[in-house]
C-alpha cells in the first residue's frame, strides 16, 4: 500500500457541488483494508443520518446523525471491501471525509 500523509481530506462533495442525494450510494476509493475516517455532514436538506461501510451489505446502524442545516461529524473505523468506502444518507447533504488512519 502506498504511504499517505495522514490526516488527509479525501472526499468533499462541496468541491463538485454535487451533494449526496437521499438514498444514493457513493463509493470513495481508498487503497487500504481498514480506515479511520472523520465524516462530516453539512447543508443537510432534512434531519437524517449517514451510514459508511465497506465490506458486506449496508449495515442497519448509522455513523452520523444530523439535523437540517446543522453541521455534524463523527469518527468511524471502517473495514473496506476492495478499497471502497461506501456512503449513503437519508437526506440530501454535502459530505466531507477526512482520512485519519489507514492499514
Amino acid at each position: 500500500m502506498p504511504v499517505r500523509p495522514i490526516p488527509e481530506r479525501i472526499y468533499d462533495t462541496r468541491i463538485t457541488n454535487r451533494p449526496l442525494a437521499a438514498g444514493e450510494v457513493r463509493e470513495v476509493p481508498i487503497w487500504a483494508q481498514t480506515v479511520g475516517v472523520n465524516i462530516t455532514v453539512v447543508s443537510a436538506a432534512d434531519d437524517g443520518y449517514l451510514t459508511a461501510w465497506g465490506a458486506g451489505p449496508k449495515p442497519g446502524t448509522s455513523n452520523v446523525q444530523f439535523r437540517a442545516g446543522v453541521p455534524a461529524d463523527n469518527y468511524a473505523q471502517v473495514m473496506l471491501d476492495g478499497g471502497r468506502l461506501r456512503l449513503s444518507s437519508t437526506s440530501a447533504c454535502h459530505v466531507i471525509v477526512d482520512l485519519q488512519a489507514a492499514s
